[in-house]
């Protein structure tokens, strides 16, 4: 579909993606299961599920000259996520670190641009000092 032009994005619901909400985690699953659906490694690079999860919904919601990537006059949601930790090493490539290893776990802040500014998200998950709420919604 990507290759006919098709408007793909990514995005969670809740029960459909066992009720984390956690788009990061998703990312590994449309990566392998693409390669486990056409028996071929090397469909579905990482790079290109990134692009799905940032530009690819943007598109899909014919929104892209407002979201979807970094860009003065364009509205801003960023994360930060923890290289450091074992999951993520080794880290040689950032798209298939953030495909396969990351979670939202690793992910310490989060910022977002909308009405009240950059800040935490309303439903950042205080208790454990993460950005659950950051990373968990596209």
């Amino acid at each position: 579909m990507l290759k006919e032009g098709v408007r793909i994005g990514l995005g969670t619901d809740g029960p459909m993606s066992g009720n984390t909400l956690d788009i990061i985690g998703q990312l590994g699953y449309v990566a392998k299961v693409q390669k486990l659906v056409n028996h071929d490694r090397n469909v579905m690079p990482a790079i290109d599920v990134v692009e799905m999860a940032t530009m690819g919904g943007a598109r899909a919601l014919h929104m892209e000259d407002q979201i979807g990537s970094l860009e003065p006059g364009k509205l801003a949601g960023l994360i930060v996520l923890n290289h450091n930790d074992t999951t993520m090493t080794p880290f040689y490539d950032v798209y298939s670190t953030v495909v396969y290893a990351a979670s939202s776990h690793d992910c310490p802040h989060g910022y977002y641009s909308g009405p009240r500014g950059y800040g935490r998200p309303p439903n950042q998950d205080r208790r454990r000092g993460g950005c659950a709420g950051a990373c968990t919604h596209s």
